[in-house]
């Protein structure tokens, strides 16, 4: 099987795979809710209500 002028290289396939499905998206909102959950725990919980900073390891152990 020989490869020609206009078929898309495997990385595109890949790509066009990946947006078809929705990964990215869901990929980031996985990322930025855990980002979010993180700053809460730290900002609020801990700063704020000076619990005890063991509280953001944990929570960084969960959001894994």
């Amino acid at each position: 099987m020989s490869l020609q002028k206009g078929d898309p290289s495997v990385g595109q396939k890949l790509q066009h795979r990946l947006k078809k499905a929705k990964i990215v998206k869901t990929l980031a909102a996985f990322v930025g809710g855990g980002w979010l959950w993180l700053e809460f725990v730290h900002w609020i919980l801990i700063d704020h209500y000076h619990l005890p900073e063991t509280l953001l390891d944990i929570a960084f152990l969960t959001t894994l």
